[in-house]
Order: structure tokens, then C-alpha cells, then sequence
């Protein structure tokens, strides 16, 4: 009868780690794909910024050929 006892707490321990691992790894991939989209929405900003500042330039430029 121990032996069963010890059997299913050692069954209920390793499923305590796998979920635990589970648990962890979904929080780390988690972490990852935010880390991933602020990265994405930085660099969109970025060009978002870049782009502005060339319009900016052509508009001007325009406004020089015209004058």
C-alpha cells in the first residue's frame, strides 16, 4: 500500500512541475511576443517620423521651384 502512496505523490509531483514549466513558458513566450510588438510599433514609428520629415522636405522644395 506504501508503495502505491509513494507512486502517486511521485505522479503528483512530476505533474506539479510540468505545469509549473507550462506555466513558464507561456509567461516567457508571452514576455517575448510583447517585447516583439513594442519593438515593431517603435520602429514603425520611426519611419512614421522619417517619412513626415521627408514630405516635409519635398514640400518645401516644391515651394522653391514654384517661387
Amino acid at each position: 500500500m506504501r508503495e502505491v502512496f509513494n507512486a502517486h505523490a511521485e505522479l503528483k509531483a512530476m505533474r506539479a512541475e510540468d505545469t509549473e514549466s507550462n506555466r513558464l513558458r507561456r509567461y516567457m513566450k508571452r514576455l517575448e511576443a510583447d517585447r516583439m510588438k513594442a519593438t515593431k510599433q517603435q520602429t514603425a514609428k520611426q519611419e512614421l517620423m522619417e517619412r513626415r520629415e521627408m514630405r516635409q522636405e519635398d514640400v518645401a522644395a516644391l515651394k522653391a521651384r514654384r517661387v
